[in-house]
């Protein structure tokens, strides 16, 4: 593999302290509170937005025990899909992802190199994630292929990570986009 950029140890010191500096003592406590504190306030923010007919703009993917705001539970990521007031879904790659882009908010799009999670999510059957992939779709390849939305459903998610950095303008900017674009 190469020499290790042994030279690097000498920074150590003043990056452990730096980051003691932003994030006090107990640093991972304080970084999973911000997290979980934005988690919450984007997850609730995304769930009150609907089409003025009722349809929710963004379904949220979470698991039957997760609740947002409780680190045991959900970390500070939020998985979604966007849906058109006619109930259609709107393409997470070639779109969202693309929009979002073109605007500065960061997400990443796909089947996140995890086709079981997604599957369950997304409610596909095995036989569905077969037909997907005899006709073309594969991570990372969606929006090239034309397999974004197969039939009718989404073959995958945007997700949101937020982390130590993030802010709430940040949240807000991402609920603003929504609002503005879908």
């Amino acid at each position: 593999d190469g020499t290790l950029p042994f030279h690097s140890i000498i920074a150590l010191k003043a990056a452990i302290n730096t980051h003691e500096r932003l994030y006090g003592p107990d640093p991972m406590t304080m970084i999973s509170q911000h997290t979980n504190f934005l988690g919450k306030r984007l997850y609730d923010a995304m769930s009150s937005l609907y089409h003025p007919n009722g349809i929710p703009v963004c379904p949220i993917s979470t698991g039957a025990s997760s609740t947002y705001g409780d680190s045991r539970t959900q970390g500070a990521t939020v998985s979604f899909n966007v849906v058109r007031a006619d109930r259609t879904y709107v393409p997470y790659v070639s779109v969202v992802e693309t929009l979002a882009d073109r605007t500065n908010i960061y997400v990443r799009s796909g089947g996140l190199c995890n086709p079981g999670g997604i599957s369950t999510h997304l409610g596909i059957d095995t036989w569905n994630m077969k037909r997907q992939w005899s006709y073309g779709y594969r991570c990372g390849s969606a929006d090239k292929t034309g397999t974004e939305i197969m039939n009718g459903k989404p073959t995958g998610v945007v997700r949101v990570s937020l982390g130590a950095m993030t802010t709430i303008a940040n949240v807000d900017a991402l609920i603003t986009f929504l609002q503005e674009n879908f």
